[in-house]
C-alpha cells in the first residue's frame, strides 16, 4: 500500500517537473507549490514505512522471543513486553503517517479541483 502511493506522488512530481521547464512565471509559482504538497506527502510515506518495518521487525522479534522463552522465562517475558510494546507504537505511528498522507492528498485534490471550477466557471461566463 505504502509503496503504490509513493508511485503516485513520484508519478505527479515526474509531470510538475515537466511542466516547471515549459512554465512561464505565474505557473511556476504554481507547479512549486505543488511540488512542496509532494515533498510533505512523500516525508509522510517515509515514516509510515519505516515505522511499518520496524513494527514488523519488532513483530517477528517477539515471536522469536515466545519460542525461546522456555529457556529463560523472566529474561523472556521482559523482552516480549518490550518488542510487542514496540510493534504497537509502530504501527499506530505508520498509520497516524500514512493518515497524514492521505490528508495532504485529499486536500490537494480539493484545491485543484477548485481551482479547475473556478476555471472553468470564467470559460463559461467570457462566452
Amino acid at each position: 500500500m505504502f509503496s503504490t502511493r509513493r508511485g503516485r506522488v513520484a508519478d505527479h512530481v515526474d509531470q510538475h517537473a515537466q511542466g516547471l521547464e515549459v512554465a512561464d512565471a505565474k505557473e511556476a509559482e504554481r507547479i512549486s507549490v505543488q511540488l512542496a504538497s509532494l515533498r510533505r506527502r512523500s516525508l509522510a510515506l517515509d515514516i509510515a514505512v519505516v515505522l511499518g518495518g520496524m513494527g514488523g521487525a519488532a513483530t517477528c522479534g517477539a515471536v522469536l522471543t515466545l519460542f525461546l522463552g522456555t529457556l529463560h522465562e523472566a529474561t523472556a517475558q521482559s523482552v516480549l513486553l518490550t518488542l510487542f510494546g514496540m510493534t504497537i507504537f509502530c504501527i499506530i505511528a505508520a498509520l497516524i503517517a500514512f493518515v497524514v498522507e492521505m490528508l495532504l492528498a485529499g486536500r490537494g485534490i480539493r484545491t485543484e479541483v477548485t481551482k479547475q471550477r473556478q476555471s472553468a466557471a470564467q470559460i463559461q461566463g467570457g462566452s
